[in-house]
């Protein structure tokens, strides 16, 4: 092990290069010059910033401005492109190309699954959450309208092949994320 004296550390770490300000740092008009946002596990950008309105001059594409949404979170004008579908069950085998069937009416139920009940500390198992049970929506919607924060929400499904199937392989179609969580996700009866 190579061993440095204790005089470099202390002429490291307190050499004006360690500190130095990037090229494209300019003046702020704060005192704030570093934000950290710590964003949870399954939170998407668009539950986060889907109605999000950037600043004159720059571009954000979310929700709003592909116009699957209205600013207050209401299905917009191309609501169409993120409607999800149902496909047919390839007897029980996994395929990446389930043939599309057509679309769900609205949007299953989630479940509980991977949630804690704050007065067991246990998990409250593959249940449906009776919160979303007026979930009319067969797309985008706005959860605080069901549930005041993301505490306690179920989980997604954590399946390799299944996060595949949920986009075709392509990340082109993102249409099957409520089918594959009612088949072969999570939620779903059929084991692999």
């Amino acid at each position: 092990m190579k061993r440095f004296p204790l005089s470099t550390l202390a002429a490291t770490l307190g050499s004006p290069a360690l500190f130095a300000q990037p090229a494209f740092a300019g003046p702020t008009t704060t005192p704030i010059k570093h934000l950290i946002v710590v964003v949870g596990e399954n939170v998407t950008f668009d539950t986060l910033f889907g109605t999000y309105i950037p600043a004159r001059g720059q571009k954000v594409h979310n929700l709003l401005s592909k116009g699957i949404v209205n600013a207050d979170g209401t299905p917009g004008p191309n609501y169409g492109i993120a409607v999800q579908s149902t496909a047919a069950d390839v007897g029980g085998l996994y395929t990446l190309d389930a043939p599309r069937t057509g679309t769900f009416a609205n949007l299953p139920q989630p479940m509980l699954s991977g949630a804690f009940n704050p007065a067991t500390f246990q998990l409250y198992g593959n249940i449906p959450d009776p919160r979303f049970a007026g979930l009319t929506a067969n797309g985008p919607f706005q959860i605080t309208r069901f549930a005041a924060d993301a505490d306690g929400l179920g989980d997604p499904a954590h399946r390799f092949f299944q996060m595949w199937q949920q986009t075709g392989d392509t990340n082109e179609k993102l249409d099957l994320f409520a089918w594959v969580a009612t088949t072969a996700g999570t939620g779903g009866a059929r084991t692999e």
